[in-house]
Formats: C-alpha cells, structure tokens, sequence
C-alpha cells in the first residue's frame, strides 16, 4: 500500500513535468546548472537499472512515465547546452561537454573534424539500429504475447471462481491486474516510439548546432581551428544526449535479453 502512495505521489509530480521543461527550455540556464541537471539524470537512469534489477518491471507502474519524462528532460538539457555552445564558443564551460569533447577529439585540424563527425555517426547509427529499433521489436512481441494471452487467463480465472478455488473478490483483483500488464506494455510499446522520435530530434539539433557553429566560427578568423571547436562541442552534446537515450532504452532491453 505504501508503495502505492509513493508511486501515485511520483505520479502526480512527474504528470506536469513536461511543461514545467518547455517553460525552461525558454530561460537560459548556466552551464554549472545544465552540469548538474545532467548528471542528476544520469544517476536517476542508474538508479532506475538498479530498482529493475530487484524488482518486477511489471510491478514499477510510473516506470514508462519516468522514463518519458527523463528522455524529454535530457532533450531539453540538450536544447539549453546548444544555446550556451553557440553563444560563447571558446568561453563555454560545461566541465562534462568539455570532458566529452577532450575524449572524442583529434589533434589534426581537418582530419579531426572528419573522425569527430564519423566516430558521432557510427554511434548514432548503433544506438538507431542495435537499441532502439531492437526495443521496439522486443516490446511488440511482448504486447502481442500478453494481448494473445489475455482471453484465455480471463477463462482460466472464471473457471477457478466457477469452482470455488477462488473468491469473486480474488477474481476481480487477478483480472484488474490482466488489464494493469496490458496497460503496462502498451505504454512502454508507446515511450518507446516517442524516444525513436526525440532521438531523431537529437539528431537534428546536433546537426543545427554543427551548421550553427560553422556559420558562427568561420567568418571570426577563417580558421578550421575556430570551426574545430564548435563542432567539437556540439558532437560531445551530442553524445551527451544519446548516451541519456541510450540508458533508457537498455533499461527496457535488458529485461527481456
């Protein structure tokens, strides 16, 4: 029962989060903040293997609403780290965009430009074909599975009340929790084809903020150098961004390997 509460209470706050992000989306944030933010939800995702792992996915209701709204959250973290990017250039300080982009980058000018963006491709197309498209086959088979078995756990239960071994009561509490794992898997199978979608966005932005800082960096002193680093950081955004995504999706995934 206590957990009950808890999971409604975690519901009630998570319900209006989305908006509360659209609304920070419009205020620019410093980069010590967008830091934090990020790694707040990078433990919040760990934590999220961690709770699976001891329990029954089934048994976790919000957990497709957490993950929605900690997917939106990591696009908006993403949105606000393009702002700074493309602003200061050489002046950002986002310690984990500058960690990322110091491990991903290469010493050659041209050549670095070319193995950040292939190194940034090759990932993006692992996570596109490896995670996601794998979680939304694994999650449709597993909806189909529960929608085939439905009918016949619904019998198998009016014949245990038909013969007494349970009571209309018990009866009525195994069919509610049929329909709760029905509404489960329909709405990880939704979140699922949301996060195909916000990783296209993720995409997208990383692509505007690579233009945007070519745009920005060029006509400063006409040096790939100056190009270098923007889009330097807008790949580590970048990554940033689909690592969160990635998490989220191996949280699904793993479940059911």
């Amino acid at each position: 029962m206590e957990n009950n509460k808890f999971l409604t209470n975690c519901g009630h706050f998570i319900i209006p989060a989305p908006l509360i992000i659209i609304i920070l989306v419009l205020i620019p944030l410093p980069a010590l903040l967008l830091d934090i933010l990020a790694l707040i939800l990078i433990i919040a995702f760990l934590t999220i293997h961690i709770t699976l792992y001891y329990r029954k996915i089934k048994d976790f209701s919000f957990f497709p609403l957490w993950l929605l709204s900690f997917s939106i959250l990591s696009l908006f973290i993403q949105i606000s780290y393009t702002r700074l990017i493309l602003t200061q250039g050489a002046d950002f300080n986002g310690w984990i965009i500058r960690a990322i982009s110091f491990l991903v980058a290469s010493s050659n000018e041209i050549a670095g430009l070319v193995v950040d963006l292939l190194i940034f491709i090759v990932f993006t197309f692992v996570i596109s074909v490896a995670v996601i498209r794998r979680t939304r086959r694994v999650l449709k088979v597993s909806l189909q599975f529960t929608m085939d078995s439905i009918p016949g756990r619904h019998k198998a239960i009016e014949m245990e009340y038909s013969s007494g071994q349970i009571t209309g009561k018990e009866a009525n509490l195994q069919k509610s929790n049929l329909q709760k794992e029905l509404n489960f898997y329909c709405s990880l199978d939704g979140y699922v084809k949301v996060i195909s979608d916000i990783f296209k966005v993720s995409i997208f932005i990383t692509a505007a903020s690579m233009i945007g800082g070519f745009i920005i960096g060029f006509p400063i002193n006409e040096t790939v150098e100056n190009v270098k680093g923007y889009v330097s950081l807008s790949i580590a955004n970048g990554f940033l961004a689909q690592f969160l995504i990635l998490i989220g999706c191996t949280s699904v995934l793993y479940r059911y390997l």
